[in-house]
């Protein structure tokens, strides 16, 4: 908590400069009136019209310059000072290199496969008769298709091993992790677990527990100190906030891949982004981005989620992709691309949702770096995992008796933090008029209590002159 307190500090000195500077605008001219004239006197200066004009006239002219314009000044220089004090930092920074001996990433040439490891009983599920009849008009009249494979050919993939079912997993043994290096903060602890084929891993924990650095060093991008870090297979990263570019929505879900219209429908059906084609003047081939039409964050993340799809990867790293998307529309996405397009897959999926959980094969809960419970239905014999968060009811799972599940349980600490985080929730859907209460913390909180009572006998005092 060290450093938010000194962030904090930081922001209210910077807000007290600035908010000093603004004030000039309003009581600078009186100030400087009062300054100037008195100086005049005192030099023996004659107070005609002329010279009471003058003075009036020149600080007028720069009220503005000598306020609001000065502080957006220092303001900007001092955000290119820190800029430019990163930039270089980073530049700085020795090359990290990966040591064979904690971490191995294998991308090895495999055997011939199918999209996705589907069949095409199993491909046609994301299909409708309707998709099946536009597909083949729009290939017989040329409309719209380029060259393009049949639904499911089998091709060579030159990233995943001869054996896929067992070679492929993401395997963490003790792994210990720091940003910037082993003197620095410490990111991951003794870390321990392993994704294999088919599974869905769940990782979740309150905000800043780590979840992002367990994908980030999957990924390589943040090398660790101790332990070993396995990786096998293709990766795909899907982050909180896509990337769009400025193309056509059917190029930024391609992302340069040869178009296949059978898999792409599929897999725009499976992420639900039909009706947002369907409202779009040109369709999917309609521009997005900057240079074109806008897209809502839960559109942008469907459309990172079918991006990830599209190109066949062998591990998903999920970096909870649902926050920004509807709840509605986030589980029938759920349902259908993550737990069914690339159920074959591995997928590591964070978030801090938990009507996830139901479907997931291992759960890891994280707290300051570490991995505190973890669950896996594999080992228990369970065919499901539910997680119930506080208060949460479970007659759920008496409606089905024949599927034994494994309540996992939340330690006290985290409970309570989610209590608080509930408590947040209310209190900020609270409507009403502000009390005075709430004014005059806010007013403590920005400044301390003498300077704002000398600052409102001063606004008073230039109300009266």
């Amino acid at each position: 908590m060290v450093p938010y307190r000194k962030e904090l500090q930081y922001v209210r000195q910077k807000s007290a400069i600035l908010s000093t500077f603004a004030t000039f605008l309003h009581t600078s001219s009186i100030v400087a009136c009062f300054i100037s004239l008195t100086t005049l006197i005192i030099t023996g200066v004659e107070l005609n019209t002329y010279n009471i004009f003058m003075v009036l006239a020149f600080i007028r002219t720069i009220r503005l310059s000598a306020s609001s314009k000065f502080a957006a000044g220092v303001n900007f220089i001092g955000a290119v000072t820190g800029s430019l004090a990163r930039i270089q930092t980073f530049l700085e920074l020795e090359e990290s290199v990966q040591s064979e001996d904690t971490y191995s990433r294998k991308r090895t040439r495999s055997k011939i496969r199918s999209f996705l490891d589907l069949t095409d009983a199993e491909m046609s599920v994301y299909l409708s008769a309707e998709d099946l009849t536009k597909i083949s008009n729009d290939i017989k009249v040329g409309k719209n298709v380029p060259q393009y494979e049949p639904a499911l050919i089998r091709h060579h993939s030159l990233d995943i091993p001869d054996n896929p079912s067992n070679d492929i997993h993401v395997t963490f043994e003790n792994v210990s992790c720091h940003w910037g290096g082993g003197n620095k903060s410490v990111a991951l602890r003794n870390l321990t677990f392993r994704a294999a084929t088919k599974e869905l891993t769940l990782i979740n924990g309150p905000a800043g527990c780590g979840k992002s650095s367990l994908l980030a060093a999957i990924l390589g991008e943040l090398p660790p100190t101790e332990g070993y870090i396995s990786c096998v297979g293709k990766i795909t990263y899907v982050p909180q906030m896509p990337w769009i570019f400025s193309n056509t929505l059917r190029e930024n879900i391609l992302f340069g891949k040869q178009y296949n219209p059978f898999r792409y429908q599929a897999i725009v059906n499976a992420c639900n982004l039909q009706k947002d084609i369907d409202k779009l003047s040109d369709g999917d081939l309609t521009v997005v981005g900057n240079n074109g039409y806008g897209l809502t964050e839960g559109q942008k993340a469907r459309v990172g989620i079918a991006r990830a799809a599209y190109s066949d990867a062998d591990i998903y790293l999920l970096d909870d992709p649902f926050c920004a998307v509807d709840a509605r529309v986030a589980e029938q996405v759920f349902g259908k691309c993550v737990c069914g397009l690339l159920s074959k897959r591995i997928r590591i999926l964070v978030s801090r949702q938990l009507q996830y959980v139901e479907r997931a094969d291992q759960i890891l809960t994280m707290r300051a770096g570490t991995i505190i419970n973890e669950v896996t239905s594999q080992v228990m014999g369970y065919r499901s995992v539910k997680l119930h968060s506080p208060g949460e009811s479970r007659e759920r799972e008496r409606k089905c008796p024949s599927n034994k599940t494994v309540e996992f349980a939340i330690e006290e600490e985290i409970q309570e933090k989610y209590r608080t985080r509930t408590n947040l929730f209310e209190e900020e859907e609270m409507m009403g008029p502000v009390s005075c209460t709430v004014l005059c913390q806010y007013l403590r909180t920005g400044a301390c209590l003498p300077f704002v009572i000398v600052f409102a006998l001063f606004a008073f005092a230039v109300q009266g002159t």
